[in-house]
């Protein structure tokens, strides 16, 4: 099953927050879509539409993350990175045990935190409510 970011994602409850959860797998053309989603955030953001600093994909709900849709997300912070906007993988303890053992090796290379809001605690220094 491919996942399903939704459309829009949600403001992060932040300044400069975007959240994208994640529902089902996690894959190659799911990332692709993903991939999109920053992509537009970004270019609303250049056009002054939205304030944008961070990105947050949550896979909370995600049944899986494949090796492909790990490369998606790397496409995803590459291009996040030319704006200076950083995009951090929002993966609980649970949600981590269910992923293949080469994709939880991969995890490193990626700013991963357990919530939303240990997210934004640990690059803002506080939660701020929008």
């Amino acid at each position: 099953m491919t996942a399903t970011p939704e459309l829009l994602g949600r403001e992060g409850g932040a300044d400069g927050w975007y959240v994208l959860p994640v529902r089902g797998t996690l894959d190659r053309l799911s990332a692709a879509r993903l991939v999109g989603l920053v992509g537009a955030r970004l270019r609303m953001a250049e056009l002054g539409q939205v304030r944008l600093r961070h990105v947050a994909v949550d896979l909370t709900s995600a049944d899986g993350l494949t090796v492909d849709g790990l490369k998606g997300l790397t496409q995803a912070v590459e291009l996040a990175a030319r704006w200076r906007v950083g995009v951090h993988l929002i993966v609980p303890g649970a949600a981590a045990a269910r992923l293949p053992l080469p994709v939880r090796c991969a995890l490193g290379r990626y700013r991963v935190f357990p919530t939303v809001a240990a997210a934004q605690l640990a690059v803002d220094g506080a939660v701020r409510r929008a």
